[in-house]
């Protein structure tokens, strides 16, 4: 498991390799919730889709080499008000993901 350095802002972007690949995250608040377009190796996986906690962002298994998910408190949404205090992004492998 993987903790990704999130910053307390409403609209960020965060460049990271894992496992090889390289990732493009762009995270935006929308009204109250957030959303998010994940980039992998210059391949769009997914755009604007909302964040919701506990479940994993890349949903369709062939597009998954690993996954992320946001862990939050008392199942609450993900809000960039708490990103890294109670709340956190995280990768797991696909061997993580799998166990």
């Amino acid at each position: 498991m993987i903790k990704i350095p999130l910053l307390s802002v409403p609209n960020q972007s965060v460049s990271i390799v894992l496992e090889g690949d390289f990732y493009d995250l762009v995270l935006k608040a929308a009204r109250n919730v957030m959303a998010i377009d994940i980039i992998r190796n210059s391949e769009v996986l997914v755009t604007g889709q909302r964040l919701c906690p506990d479940m994993p962002l890349l949903v369709y298994p062939y597009l998954q080499s690993g996954n992320f998910y946001f862990l939050t408190a008392n199942g609450e949404y993900p809000y960039y008000t708490e990103f890294n205090t109670t709340q956190s992004l995280i990768y797991l492998s696909a061997a993580e993901v799998a166990a």
